[in-house]
């Protein structure tokens, strides 16, 4: 699934979506109205092998390389125990968040709300983008290194962590627009009431898998 769907289909919003997976790739076409663009985000711009997986799996390809360690091992052995079958094995295009918007717009616009879900890799995409060229007001990161995200974040100086909600962690930029309105947004609850502590407030307390 996708957090930007409803926003483009609901809201007329218009974005960006990269999908490397060339079959993934196939219904984006067809289901999109955003531009689309089939590449990788990464740390490194270039060609990288991609290592594509049989259903139901197939949510797990990506580019081995750029995992940890303990995710590659994860990996391999699920592989070797018949878990995770490989249906391909491509080459792809690794782009940055800078060169696509200007792809994409003709300039490097304002984003108001960026959604990263690349499989365990999204502190390798962190670390590509230049916060400070390109403003994104909300930022939607999966939560596959917790830690390493919010230390990463915090280490910017330019974002607060908001929110954690399902498997994503939420970070207001400090100059948005959106970031006010969070907070007068607080003063609405209650302490103590459960949708705060769910939605509003960071749960300090709460972890997930991760691949430190």
């Amino acid at each position: 699934g996708s957090n930007m769907y409803a926003m483009e289909k609901t809201l007329n919003w218009k974005g960006v979506c990269f999908e490397p997976n060339k079959d993934l790739f196939k219904l984006v076409l067809e289901r999109r109205s955003c531009f689309k663009i089939n590449a990788g985000l990464c740390d490194a711009t270039g060609t990288f092998d991609f290592t594509q997986f049989k259903p139901p799996y197939d949510q797990e390809s990506g580019i081995l390389a750029f995992l940890s360690a303990t995710k590659r091992k994860d990996i391999n052995n699920k592989i070797a125990s018949g878990v995770y079958h490989i249906a391909n094995t491509y080459e792809i295009e690794c782009v940055s968040v800078k060169d696509s918007l200007v792809r994409a717009f003709g300039r490097v616009i304002r984003i108001d709300v960026f959604s990263l879900d690349v499989e365990s890799s999204e502190i390798n995409v962190l670390r590509s983008i230049d916060f400070h060229s390109v403003i994104i007001d909300i930022l939607f990161v999966e939560c596959s290194h917790e830690v390493e995200t919010l230390n990463f974040m915090a280490k910017t100086n330019l974002y607060e962590h908001v929110s954690k909600v399902g498997d994503d962690l939420v970070f207001f930029r400090k100059t948005s627009k959106y970031i006010q309105t969070w907070k007068n947004g607080c003063k609405c609850f209650q302490e103590g009431n459960e949708c705060f502590y769910k939605f509003v407030a960071p749960d300090m307390h709460w972890e997930c898998s991760n691949y430190e």
